[in-house]
């Protein structure tokens, strides 16, 4: 079930009476793609603060506290302001002498406790580049107790604790930095898309960004995307929607909507021929060819998706699976990455080691890719494979979580959930 509460808060509600607990999430549309290009990685940031509490959560004396976290909020302003390296200096131990006078009326993950006590489990969110979801599984029996919170959090969220949460988040960057696969893929998306988002700045964002965050720009992120008609909340599992509705409409209507800006689009231009890059980014030679292909509303996206499974699938009978199977490549693999702007296809290649030239592997993937081209198909396995996406969906719709993954894409997408209910007559 799907309906709006008249602050516009989207709402999707699933019944499943076989669940021996409740799956809630609250999803918002903000990501890596809406970060300020002078402030990447402000999104995935604010993510992790906002687990630090609200103004009666995580303190034992906000109106105390509070004195030194306006003026931590100016120090990092003045920092991502100041380039002389004495000054910067400086200004870091006026921030860490205020972050420890804060730190003395803190009381850390008191969210995450209160969230133990009522026996929640998977306490986790995410930033992508399109949504930033919360979410958790709790009994049944603590539903009210688990609406009560979770409205309180978003309603009244204080950034505390944040010199020590930023260590946190540069350990995070560093262990990407230190992943081959990582520094390929950012590589290769900022050449595939040159004006997009999607390609100039990382979800992440850059090292330079994170040392030098702005507290000030994180707050007019949530005030501007943290909107009641910018929001869903998900739930699914073993409740009645008669019950849950009027709670919904208690703890949640409260929540104030907002004007949320246009997103900008961003054009990307044909690609002149063939174009090649040419980095130093792995312990050994690989591949990528991309392809543009359509966003992830377009009708066209079922064929991409399907293309996908005949190139490589879960049964290794794909033309890619097959030239690892006869040995002809180390190994090959397509990824689909459907965007909600954008969308393309790319297929990850890796030579072999000894006596194969790059351009020799690259030929024997072009050639697979033209076979689904020139529709060199045999129609049985064709409908093998679509047969094995349905079953795959079937299993995926009985899984709570990836019927709350759903219910997100409904909401970030602007399908409905019929449309994604008809995915096996599609």
């Amino acid at each position: 079930m799907h309906y709006e509460l008249p602050n516009g808060l989207n709402v999707y509600l699933n019944e499943d009476p076989n669940a021996s607990v409740v799956l809630g999430a609250v999803a918002i549309k903000t990501g890596g793609k809406y970060d300020p290009a002078d402030h990447t990685g402000t999104s995935h940031y604010l993510e992790h603060m906002m687990f630090k509490g609200t103004d009666q959560i995580g303190t034992v004396d906000y109106k105390a506290e509070k004195v030194y976290l306006d003026s931590i909020v100016m120090k990092y302003d003045e920092l991502a302001a100041t380039s002389d390296d004495v000054r910067r200096k400086e200004i870091q131990k006026e921030i860490n002498a205020l972050s420890l006078k804060a730190g003395k009326y803190a009381i850390p993950n008191e969210l995450d406790k209160l969230l133990d006590g009522m026996g929640a489990t998977m306490v986790n969110a995410f930033t992508s580049d399109e949504v930033v979801a919360y979410f958790n599984a709790f009994p049944v029996g603590q539903m009210e107790k688990w609406m009560e919170l979770y409205s309180h959090r978003f309603k009244h969220p204080v950034f505390r604790l944040f010199q020590s949460e930023l260590e946190t988040v540069f350990e995070e960057k560093n262990m990407y930095a230190d992943e081959f696969s990582s520094n390929l893929m950012e590589s290769f998306l900022s050449h595939f898309y040159k004006n997009h988002p999607y390609g100039t700045q990382t979800v992440i964002g850059t090292a330079d960004h994170i040392k030098n965050p702005s507290l000030t720009t994180m707050q007019k992120m949530y005030d501007t995307y943290y909107v009641a008609n910018n929001m869903a909340l998900i739930m699914t599992g073993n409740f009645k929607i008669s019950n849950v509705k009027p709670l919904i409409e208690k703890y949640f209507g409260v929540w104030k909507k907002g004007d949320v800006p246009q997103y900008p689009k961003y054009e990307e231009k044909p690609f002149n021929g063939v174009e090649s890059v040419e980095v130093n980014l792995t312990p050994v030679k690989m591949g990528v060819l991309g392809y543009r292909t359509v966003t992830m509303n377009d009708y066209d996206s079922y064929v991409i998706s399907v293309c996908e499974k005949l190139l490589n699938n879960s049964s290794s009978t794909g033309y890619l699976d097959k030239l690892m199977n006869d040995r002809k490549l180390l190994a090959a693999m397509a990824l689909n990455n459907e965007r909600l702007d954008h969308g393309g296809m790319m297929i990850l290649y890796v030579p072999k080691i000894l006596g194969q030239k790059f351009e020799d592997a690259e030929a024997l993937v072009v050639n697979e890719i033209n076979r689904l081209r020139n529709e060199d198909v045999d129609k049985e396995w064709l409908e093998s494979i679509k047969l094995e996406m349905i079953k795959d969906f079937e299993s995926e719709m009985e899984d709570p979580e990836m019927r709350a993954y759903r219910m997100g894409e409904c909401f970030i997408s602007g399908k409905s959930w019929d449309e994604i209910l008809k995915y096996p007559k599609i």
